[in-house]
């Protein structure tokens, strides 16, 4: 009789040997969570990341990627309405909705790997469990996990946008193990921000030599340095 392999667990084998193979290869993470509650979410990142520096009220993520110094094929942008491009995917798409005209085409390649990860999500437990109205929600942070690992562990972009929407069941746990999965592939020398925010509040925490790179109180501008020249 077949023993059946839970979903999550049974990637954690590729993802430590991405991890071993490739982690010097990827340099900096911008991972936005929107959940119910920044508290909860921040103490469970806590847990998984002790040694990162927490801000208060930074400034937003949303459009860094415009003002990078780096090469728009070198950024990866996840979760976010942003402009078509390799290693690009708005939510909308990650979210497994119907196809629409008026959506640009997403990049061969990027189509080909959320493809092929869609449909493993769309048999998980958790997805097949949730309310209808929630399905979208976790659909996408179960797709989101899955590509952004694959693009940061094979070290296919300089810089990776991820949001990740935690507003479901389970979803707090399950995100900040997503997050947590792409801060270890980066390695020590990977810098890694992370924003959580809910209707009330909004902090970052910076991983990495970011940590020590950023002011108390870090700007826009402080923010977009450090994601530009990701290495100390």
């Amino acid at each position: 009789m077949k023993t059946r392999v839970p979903h999550v667990t049974r990637y954690y084998p590729l993802l430590l040997l991405l991890t071993l193979t490739a982690c010097a290869k990827s340099s900096a993470v911008a991972v936005e969570v929107q959940t119910d509650s920044a508290a909860d979410f921040s103490a469970a990142l806590i847990l998984r990341l002790p040694a990162c520096r927490r801000f208060a009220n930074p400034p937003s993520p949303a459009g860094l990627w415009n003002d990078l110094t780096l090469p728009a094929a070198r950024i990866a942008v996840l979760g976010y309405d942003a402009g078509p491009g390799r290693w690009r995917a708005p939510f909308v798409e990650l979210s497994d909705a119907a196809p629409s005209r008026n959506r640009p085409p997403l990049e061969e390649q990027t189509r080909a790997r959320l493809d092929r990860f869609l449909r493993d999500v769309r048999k998980n437990e958790a997805v097949l469990r949730a309310e209808p109205s929630l399905r979208p929600t976790v659909i996408a942070a179960h797709a989101t996990r899955a590509l952004a690992v694959d693009i940061v562990a094979r070290g296919r972009v300089k810089v990776a946008f991820v949001f990740l929407g935690a507003r479901a069941p389970g979803l707090t746990a399950y995100c900040a193990d997503a997050v947590r999965d792409l801060v270890s592939l980066l390695g020590p020398d990977g810098d890694a921000l992370i924003w959580q925010h809910d209707a009330h509040e909004s902090s970052m925490m910076a991983c990495g030599p970011a940590a020590k790179r950023l002011t108390d109180a870090p700007g826009r501008a402080d923010v977009i340095a450090v994601l530009s020249d990701p290495k100390p």
